[in-house]
């Protein structure tokens, strides 16, 4: 089976999200035992001034347009891997993933042209043979929206990374204790975090270091609350330093307003972290039941639950060790191969 992977997204500066997900599944495809797999890379020419950015890949790339050059290559199916498909794919089955809708259910924090852009691809999915939601929460909304029925629609949950299946017990930080939050976009909800941080008794005994730099609502919250030296910002780390920076905190705070899915949660349950998230449909189901659900919108609760974390037991952080390693890339890589078999008869 001749598979062209449309991997545009992974073109980007930090290596979560989409751009793992393009990494890790082309990976375990290629990983499978007798997959009668030929795979391809498929990248927009017009993104061609960010290939310095190109992931590795264990498949060979080729660079595409709408026009008549470059060719595409013959392709059974076209999978869209970051909710983006050529416009040009000739008879291929297609297929996309969908991995949230947060650009119709979050305030747009873009422009509008790339709202609409990105929206409208969105919308182009419904065309797809098969659509892949990451989440049931993210098939559901998709159902809701777009009125696509259920059954054209497959859920196929990420996986973890090697480090993190392989990650030993927890360590003793040699330093102050400390919690693990992520920076990014506005969804990730960091500057709420920080004021039930700067509210919570923990305050005055951990300190949060941050994964990514500081916005400007997240330095205005820094400012008017004081928070110096209790929250410490670094720079973004590879899978290794990731596994240990889980394994010697005190627990992740990941308290967005909207994921489709949300990795960390499982890679922080993996390395005997304990986990506060969002009771938000994403983010609840993936914790399924292993971590402590908080109102996002809500400081007090973010701070309370804050205050709870360290106290989970090794009984509960154990069960939530052994479900976050349930979830693996090559399974994502079957049930993602069994779609292919679907839309092409095979």
């Amino acid at each position: 089976m001749r598979v062209g992977l449309e991997a545009t997204a992974a073109l980007a500066k930090r290596f979560t999200g989409v751009p793992r997900y393009t990494v890790e599944l082309a990976n375990a495809l290629a990983a499978l035992d007798g997959a009668p797999l030929s795979c391809r890379m498929l990248f927009r020419l017009a993104d061609y001034r960010k290939r310095a950015l190109m992931p590795k890949y264990p498949w060979p790339a080729r660079w595409y347009c709408s026009g008549p050059w470059p060719a595409m290559p013959r392709c059974d199916v076209v999978h869209g891997l970051g909710t983006r498909l050529p416009r040009r794919w000739g008879r291929a089955a297609h297929v996309n993933t969908i991995h949230d809708l947060s650009p119709f259910m979050l305030p747009n924090y873009g422009s509008e042209r790339t709202l609409r852009n990105t929206q409208q691809r969105y919308r182009d999915a419904a065309n797809a043979d098969c659509i892949i939601a990451v989440s049931q929460s993210t098939k559901d909304d998709y159902v809701r929206l777009f009125g696509t029925p259920p059954e054209r629609i497959a859920v196929v949950h990420h996986g973890l990374s090697a480090p993190f299946l392989d990650a030993g017990p927890r360590v003793a930080s040699t330093d102050r204790p400390y919690f693990i939050a992520f920076s990014g976009t506005p969804r990730k909800n960091l500057p709420r975090m920080l004021e039930a941080f700067a509210i919570s008794a923990a305050r005055k005994s951990f300190v949060l270091r941050v994964l990514g730099p500081p916005d400007a609502a997240t330095s205005a919250v820094l400012a008017s609350k004081g928070l110096g030296d209790s929250v410490r910002f670094q720079p973004d780390a590879d899978d290794a330093r990731m596994t240990a920076l889980y394994r010697g905190s005190s627990g992740l705070l990941f308290a967005s307003l909207m994921e489709g899915f949300g990795l960390p949660l499982l890679e922080a349950m993996a390395c005997s972290a304990p986990v506060l998230t969002s009771d938000r449909p994403g983010t609840a189901e993936i914790a399924g039941g292993h971590a402590l659900l908080v109102d996002p919108e809500s400081v007090e609760s973010i701070a309370a639950g804050i205050d709870a974390l360290p106290a989970m037991s090794a009984d509960a952080l154990a069960a939530a060790v052994t479900y976050a390693r349930t979830f693996t890339w090559r399974r994502a890589a079957e049930r993602t191969l069994a779609v292919y078999s679907s839309v092409t008869g095979n």
